[in-house]
């Protein structure tokens, strides 16, 4: 007999030590993109829990730089009714998108009674809905089909498939009080990646005796907990404050007045601050801004978005960006309407006899004031039957999705808003 046939480097038994060797795979693992660690889950149990560690997820951000340019943008038709749109493919087709998890409290609420000769129900019938997307985790909330159930609060890594319940209790005065839902006025969410892996929730919320004073609460990934913030301390200001419409960015939650200045709270000094006044022009013949208005933040920029109407098919919509130091809006983009009207008759519905003159009804809306990674920007808006893109640098029109073909679109009408669109950012970020 031979010499024994020596074994090839690629059979099992090396993928299997290669696999064992724990800091030599993650070596390896550290150099792939975030695609490709997604799919290589599936290999086995271990290579899934490592993967899905927060351990692996801090050295790949350390070792490639985390983005927060979004690739894609969710958007929701109805809180269970969500569609996924690319937005950097030469082909871009909407398609459905799901959570892919199921709240555990669904099954500790009680259920709703089944019709007759129904199966009896296994767990209580919920939705979920997206109050936020930061820098690739959603902010979620879950409302249970079952009599004064309570709502429920996550964490979510549409990447990864991973999530967190949020419970929501402070601690204040040295005692555990459980917050009212009637009192809360805004969950917002605060993750940077490029400064920690922890993030944090902020909540907003009337105080026990009055509906005009306000406080902040902070969760704290990291220790899990929650704690008064603000030094403590209450704060007013005015009515018309869109609590509901709170957007991160710079480490701030920022607050508007549609026609007012502005507010924020800063995370790392722990207070409540009045900013500028935001950005609106003089009324001339007849001029008035539409109240509909796109306020986000996008790849580490603060966008206004807002349409001044004038006279027939004299529009305009101006995008303004904040300055880092939250000293002044800056006029960074404009668009004449007349452009759209051009390329989307169908944009224009009817005159309006306005005092001053005459402006026209659009079915128009904006969805997203999206930067890329080389800082460009362009505008997504929704017009009857379709997604467009507006790309500023070459003044051209791109085509995203054509709804008419789904089952829900109607002639000239839009089925989405612009609290309707969220992006979506890939991300290893740990919940």
């Amino acid at each position: 007999m031979g010499p024994p046939t020596p074994k090839c480097p690629n059979s099992p038994s090396a993928a299997t030590i290669l696999a064992g060797t724990e800091d030599v795979l993650i070596e390896i693992l550290l150099y792939l993109p975030i695609k490709t660690l997604i799919r290589f889950k599936t290999v086995s149990k271990s290579w899934f829990s490592l993967i899905s560690s927060s351990h692996l997820s801090h050295l790949h951000a350390l070792r490639h730089r985390p983005t927060t340019a979004a690739s894609a943008l969710c958007l929701r038709k109805s809180p269970s009714q969500l569609y996924l749109l690319p937005l950097f493919t030469r082909r871009p087709k909407i398609q459905t998108f799901k959570f892919n998890f199921t709240p555990p409290d669904a099954y500790n609420r009680a259920p709703t009674a089944p019709a007759a000769g129904a199966a009896t129900a296994t767990a209580t019938t919920y939705r979920t809905r997206i109050l936020q997307s930061c820098n690739g985790l959603l902010l979620l909330q879950v409302s249970y089909n079952a009599r004064n159930a309570p709502k429920d609060y996550y964490i979510y890594n549409p990447t990864t498939r991973r999530s967190r319940i949020l419970q929501l209790t402070y601690l204040f005065h040295s005692n555990i009080v459980s917050q009212s839902q009637s009192q809360q006025l805004g969950l917002y969410l605060a993750y940077d990646p490029s400064k920690s892996v922890d993030y944090k929730v902020i909540c907003v919320s009337f105080t026990a005796y009055s509906v005009y004073t306000y406080q902040v609460f902070v969760y704290d990934s990291k220790f899990q907990s929650w704690k008064v913030a603000n030094g403590g301390k209450e704060f007013v200001v005015p009515y018309d404050v869109k609590f509901c419409d709170g957007v991160y960015w710079n480490g701030k939650i920022h607050w508007i007045r549609p026609k007012g200045e502005s507010y924020y709270f800063d995370i790392d000094k722990d207070c409540v601050v009045q900013s500028i006044q935001i950005p609106l022009v003089e009324r001339w013949r007849g001029d008035r801004v539409s109240d509909t208005y796109y306020f986000g933040n996008s790849n580490g920029h603060l966008h206004f978005v807002t349409m001044y109407l004038r006279q027939a098919s004299e529009s305009e919509l101006r995008v303004f960006e904040m300055q880092d130091d939250c000293s002044n809006w800056l006029l960074r983009y404009r668009m004449d309407f007349v452009d759209i009207l051009c390329y989307f008759p169908e944009v224009r519905r009817r005159e309006i006899d306005f005092r001053d003159g005459d402006t026209v009804d659009y079915a128009f809306c904006v969805l997203g004031m999206v930067r890329e990674e080389n800082g460009e920007g362009f505008l997504v808006f929704h017009v009857p039957g379709k997604v467009v893109a507006y790309k500023f640098k070459d003044k051209s029109f791109v085509e995203l999705a054509d709804l008419r073909a789904l089952h829900f679109s109607r002639k000239g009408l839009l089925k989405f808003g612009c609290h309707d669109a969220y992006e979506f950012i890939e991300s290893l970020a740990p919940v």
